[in-house]
């Protein structure tokens, strides 16, 4: 069973992801520390063990990370919330294994880093991918206590974007010629992964013989946001505003999207 299996060891931890550029309109260190303490309590919640003892109490009672619980709203209380949760996480659930992954972080307005533990328990592993040197930086210097591995990614390179763009649309039954595979992977945002997901979802749902497909090629946006939303005023086209607005509501809501 996986879910029995999910969280269980570093091969298969409990992730918790949030991706911050896809978030709609601007972002706040509030908004990251309210949307990871909700998912967090989804993985927690119902887990109980037992304390261990302390010298001033004579009796300890089982704790409940439900107590930790339920979610602040405001800034300084929601970074209190995480700061004690990463202290006594390895005792609520010792044997759980969370990975926690924040992409973009640089889209969030004014972002600061006094939420980050001065350790990480056992039981957390935190990735976090950033765009904007700067920000790394202040990342860097704020917590400087907390040992931090710095990888620096390079964008992917022309052929490893053909090659990823031939196997999507394998999957599809489709493919690109070569004229039209170069037009592809020379787009501005063709260097990220996103970008070329997103891509072949636009060019897997070409409805036409594939060789007709270069004006689809050559009018899509330079980034995954501006290709999504040209995704979505095809799906208002096709299905009405109204469900695309009620079917992006409960995605929204949703902690595992469409798993």
């Amino acid at each position: 069973n996986i879910n029995v299996l999910r969280g269980s060891s570093w091969q298969r931890p409990e992730v918790v992801s949030m991706y911050m550029g896809a978030c709609n309109g601007k972002s706040t260190p509030r908004d990251l520390l309210y949307l990871l303490m909700n998912h967090l309590a989804h993985c927690l919640v119902g887990s109980r063990v037992q304390v261990q003892k302390s010298e001033h109490r004579a009796k300890v009672e089982a704790a409940d990370v439900s107590q930790l619980f339920p979610i602040a709203h405001e800034y300084n209380k929601l970074r209190l919330q995480f700061l004690t949760l990463c202290q006594n996480i390895d005792n609520f659930v010792p044997h759980k294994r969370i990975l926690i992954l924040i992409d973009q972080i640089e889209c969030i307005d004014a972002m600061r880093f006094d939420w980050l533990p001065l350790t990480l328990p056992k039981s957390l592993r935190l990735v976090i991918s950033c765009g904007k040197a700067n920000v790394i930086k202040k990342m860097a210097t704020s917590s400087k206590s907390l040992k931090l591995d710095l990888l620096q990614l390079q964008p992917l390179p022309t052929l490893a974007r053909k090659e990823m763009v031939v196997h999507l649309l394998r999957k599809r039954g489709r493919a690109l010629n070569m004229q039209q595979m170069d037009a592809l992977v020379l787009h501005e945002g063709a260097n990220m992964p996103d970008y070329l997901h997103m891509a072949v979802q636009v060019l897997g749902a070409f409805q036409q013989h594939m060789q007709w497909i270069m004006p689809v090629i050559k009018d899509m946006e330079e980034t995954s946001s501006a290709v999504a939303a040209q995704v979505l005023e095809r799906m208002e086209l096709y299905c009405g505003r109204k469900i695309v607005r009620e079917c992006l509501s409960l995605l929204f809501i949703s902690i595992y999207g469409l798993n």
